[in-house]
């Protein structure tokens, strides 16, 4: 098992990130997930699950994605589950007055052993944390049609 956190300042206000993280359709910018598929919404809701694609370098295996907390604006919690590991994130958004300050936690396990999956875990902890990076300190990100 392994357990990382890792802080990020954002100079979006919390709202506005908020709002942004839980698109199903800007998911793949900020996660190693993608092509989501939803039942009724375009925007990930607690207690709900989705069925996705999970990247790891060149590969895509399939993943389910859960929302096992959601406490607006402040923290989301997901688990994603794949046949390679069990992924357990969290994203705590907290104002700090000049912006946002993210905080992106994750614990990883998984049934399988040796150095190939430990590799594998940290890779994965490392591309969400360098995605939501790039993504939460866009300055470009607007508040989306709430119309």
């Amino acid at each position: 098992m392994i357990a990382e956190e890792h802080r990020i300042a954002s100079p979006q206000t919390r709202s506005q990130l908020w709002a942004n993280l839980l698109r199903l359709e800007t998911l793949g910018e900020w996660s190693a997930v993608s092509r989501c598929a939803s039942t009724d919404s375009d925007r990930l809701d607690r207690a709900q699950s989705y069925l996705c694609s999970l990247q790891h370098g060149q590969d895509h295996l399939d993943a389910t994605v859960v929302v096992t907390h959601l406490d607006p604006p402040e923290e989301l919690r997901l688990r994603t589950t794949s046949p390679m590991a069990v992924v357990n994130e969290r994203i705590v958004l907290e104002p700090d007055g000049r912006g946002t300050l993210v905080r992106y936690s994750a614990s990883a396990s998984s049934s399988m052993f040796g150095p190939a999956v430990t590799v594998w875990l940290h890779d994965h902890v490392r591309l969400v944390q360098d995605r939501l990076s790039r993504y939460v300190q866009r300055a470009d990100l607007l508040l989306p049609d709430e119309g």
